[in-house]
């Protein structure tokens, strides 16, 4: 709740995961008042209004999370030791996982991220509607939730341009945002005329 326990305008009413949840404040501070013990960082900026065209239910959020920590124990990170593991949960309900996989020649590693996305890819096997990714988890053993790289956030503005991202520390703090926060006015490939 906010300030004087009552939820903020472009909160109250709409928390049941509503589909097209239009939001008005930055989500770690919006999901702050709700009192979920959200990190909320330093990143304080002033969103502009974010619809979540398919919002997911705070269980299906849990189980991502759960799905990513699972992902996160089979990261293949000697060089680093920075452990990522995430899933990608779409609107029919299934998950998909990945992990991170360092190369010696650090440009060619792969992150958890593009891991997850590629092998909802390969498991779609070409499909041509294949139900919207709704949540995108995220599971480090960092002090702070950690947000996706740029190539990350590249991926899910053309892979996942509706979901929810969630990323949780390695003591459980987590930070919530969309992608269209993570990445405003991404390039989509529109541009290409293709």
């Amino acid at each position: 709740m906010g300030p004087g326990g009552r939820w903020p305008p472009a909160v109250a009413g709409s928390l049941g995961g509503a589909p097209g949840r239009a939001w008005t404040e930055p989500v770690s501070r919006r999901l702050d008042w709700a009192g979920i013990g959200l990190y909320t960082g330093g990143d304080a900026r002033e969103a502009g209004r974010v619809t979540l065209p398919h919002e997911p239910d705070e269980r299906t959020v849990q189980h991502a999370l759960l799905e990513a920590r699972a992902a996160k124990g089979s990261a293949h990170a000697p060089y680093s030791r920075f452990r990522v593991g995430a899933a990608v949960v779409d609107a029919g309900g299934t998950t998909h996982r990945g992990c991170n996989v360092e190369s010696a020649s650090f440009g060619l590693t792969l992150c958890a991220e593009r891991n997850a996305l590629s092998s909802r890819i390969t498991d779609l096997g070409g499909a041509a509607d294949p139900p919207p990714v709704v949540v995108v988890a995220i599971s480090t053993d960092a002090a702070t939730p950690t947000p996706p790289c740029g190539a990350c956030r590249q991926w899910l503005a053309e892979l996942a341009p509706g979901a929810l991202v969630v990323s949780e520390s390695g003591d459980g703090a987590v930070a919530r945002w969309s992608v269209e926060e993570l990445l405003p006015g991404a390039f989509r490939g529109d541009e290409l005329g293709a």
